[in-house]
């Protein structure tokens, strides 16, 4: 059977899609081992460019110096 994955996680709940991301991410992990994946997510409700800022301070300490 060939399944819609589109019109089952649109239906997902809060805690449903967070449990699914993780999933996603450590199969990730498994397939492609090589590579690290990362998310970002902005609240659209708050600064945008303060938020960017602190992504980009944090992506700078996560450097290998």
């Amino acid at each position: 059977m060939i399944r819609d994955w589109v019109k089952e996680i649109a239906q997902v709940d809060d805690i449903e899609i967070e449990k699914l991301l993780k999933a996603v991410l450590q199969r990730y992990s498994v397939l492609f081992p090589d590579w690290e994946i990362s998310t970002i997510s902005i609240q659209k409700s708050a600064d945008r460019n303060e938020q960017l800022d602190r992504m980009i301070t944090m992506l700078q300490n996560m450097k290998n110096i």
